[in-house]
């Protein structure tokens, strides 16, 4: 028997003992990474570009689908997906989105956002979130997967993330609002559509990778993020040159 052959059976059990438990906390820092390379492999995915993230659902450590996966899983598996409908059911928009497999299978979901008393940019952003909800549900569905996308997240009130870092290891806890999904859905409505900042602006402002890393609460990151803003707006504007200016 090979050393190949040893390592290929121990990802192997890895791989049956989350089966039979659902828990990736059961499992050594070296396993986790073992099981995510794994799963990345089985699904064709490249492990480097993190498709996946850790969430604690039910008091159970599992993996959900960033758009990395959903992404990657549409061009292995040539689907077309489209938009088939866009209504107002009761103050929610909704958009059902449509993707068809290369073997004429066919499938579709929604995706559904809130808008009673929303306006302006605010309702423009809940409409395209609907829309990118209804895309990445329907790729995981129609590949026959069952985990969460990370649009989902913020719909599920005992969903929380967990900070592992690349070697396995998971995470100091982290402040209690950034694992509260319901609560961080809040937070980046405020961030994205109040202030209309990019994921990339609020860690900027925030100093870290990855909103798990902030340990301060969400009350300092708002006035952290709002500084920032007001520093940037402060900056004064570049200096043109006479040289630069061209006649009309």
């Amino acid at each position: 028997m090979t050393d190949k052959t040893v390592v290929r059976g121990a990802e192997v059990d890895i791989v049956e003992r989350v089966v039979v438990t659902g828990d990736l906390s059961k499992l050594t820092p070296a396993e986790r990474v073992a099981y995510y390379r794994e799963t990345c492999k089985s699904l064709g995915l490249n492990p480097l570009t993190r498709p996946f993230d850790y969430i604690s659902l039910n008091s159970k450590l599992t993996l959900y689908a960033r758009k990395d996966c959903t992404d990657q899983l549409r061009r292995i598996h040539h689907i077309k997906r489209s938009i088939t409908s866009r209504e107002v059911v009761n103050g929610v928009y909704v958009v059902t989105a449509r993707a068809i497999a290369p073997n004429g299978d066919e499938d579709e979901s929604i995706g559904a956002v809130s808008i009673e008393g929303v306006k302006g940019d605010a309702l423009a952003n809940a409409m395209m979130k609907a829309e990118t909800k209804s895309k990445r549900r329907v790729i995981l569905s129609i590949v026959g997967l069952g985990w969460l996308d990370e649009t989902e997240l913020e719909t599920v009130p005992e969903a929380r993330l967990v900070n592992v870092s690349d070697e396995g290891e998971v995470q100091a806890k982290p402040q209690a609002w950034v694992t509260d999904a319901k609560i961080l859905g809040r937070f980046w409505d405020w961030a994205n559509n109040y202030l209309t900042l990019s994921e990339a602006q609020v860690l900027e402002a925030l100093g870290v990778q990855a909103l798990a890393d902030y340990t301060g609460s969400m009350k300092d990151a708002k006035d952290a993020i709002e500084a920032w803003v007001a520093a940037q707006q402060a900056q004064p504007k570049a200096e043109v040159r006479d040289g630069d200016l061209q006649d009309n």
